[in-house]
């Protein structure tokens, strides 16, 4: 990321284990129904979570 500043979640850890516990919840009944819709509608609770955390969704380069 050139030109900006890096933004980092203060407590990564507990960011990481919301993430796992979103997509295996989310996982499951995509895998179960076989049906996409859990997976994305997690990608938009994913954005939230990261974007609480640091205050950013886009993604570091």
């Amino acid at each position: 990321m050139s030109g900006g500043r890096s933004r980092r979640a203060p407590q990564p850890e507990v960011l990481g284990r919301q993430l796992a516990v979103l997509f295996e919840g989310a996982r499951a009944p995509a895998t179960s129904l076989n049906d996409l819709g859990p997976l994305e509608d997690a990608e938009g609770l994913a954005k939230a979570l990261i974007e609480g955390a640091t205050g950013s969704t886009r993604p570091r380069r």
